[in-house]
């Protein structure tokens, strides 16, 4: 989430132009906020691209046993 801001921050300063800086952070800002649910739920459902979390099972564990 911060490199898609900071890859915003860039393009607005990128580009001297105001009417076309303001439509391309437009659409950029567009396709980074869909990207972000897409991204955690491809994790959700497929899990076979992404690692399996040790630390929460066992954080887990430990607030069953107490």
């Amino acid at each position: 989430m911060e490199l898609a801001y900071a890859a915003y921050l860039m393009l607005r300063q990128g580009i001297e132009d105001p009417d076309r800086r303001a439509r391309f952070g437009a659409v950029y800002a567009i396709i980074a906020f869909v990207s972000v649910p897409i991204t955690f739920l491809s994790i959700r459902f497929v899990r076979t691209i992404h690692p399996v979390v040790i630390a929460a099972a066992t954080r887990t564990r430990r607030a069953h046993s107490t």
